[in-house]
């Protein structure tokens, strides 16, 4: 059955033409294979660089809120066991502590029996809470850095500040 195509022009041979740039030598494969490495290599590298870039950064996060959780901790025991030190010996004692805040304390306090730092970190607002034995009253920085803290028992009890 012939649709109105002559079936001769099938079976003529054809010549193909190509130009000496189309023509893939061994040389030019092998260039071109070694160009294609480069790039995956650069690509695999780029992605390598990226990861671990953004793994540092969240690990330089955690570490600095852990380092802030850990000198408000460590500032807050300090001051409540002035506190307790000066309660233990009675009227007229006094003390001086030094402490180290972090940058991230918004707000502190003395009040009744504890010693509370606030601060600021990724996930919102921590309280840093140190019981005390004595009702103390007073108050506390609340700016980063270092500072010293008096601490005295007088007529009105234990006053931080």
């Amino acid at each position: 059955m012939s649709f109105g195509l002559p079936l001769a022009h099938l079976k003529q041979k054809t010549k193909l033409k190509f130009s000496k740039a189309q023509i893939s030598t061994p040389k030019a494969h092998a260039r071109a294979s070694k160009a294609q490495a480069a790039v995956e290599y650069m690509t695999i590298a780029s992605i390598i660089l990226v990861t671990s870039g953004i793994i540092f950064f969240y690990a330089w996060s955690y570490s600095h809120e852990s380092l802030a959780v850990s000198k408000s901790t460590e500032s807050a025991e300090t001051i409540a066991a002035a506190i307790d030190y000066v309660y233990s010996l009675g009227y007229g004692t006094q003390t001086v502590v030094d402490i180290e805040l972090p940058k991230s304390v918004t707000s502190s306090s003395v009040a009744e029996r504890e010693v509370v730092f606030v601060i600021h970190t990724s996930s919102g607002y921590s309280d840093i809470v140190a019981p005390t034995r004595a009702n103390a009253t007073g108050s506390l920085p609340a700016a980063g850095g270092r500072h010293s803290v008096i601490v005295n028992y007088t007529e009105a009890g234990v006053v931080v500040g």
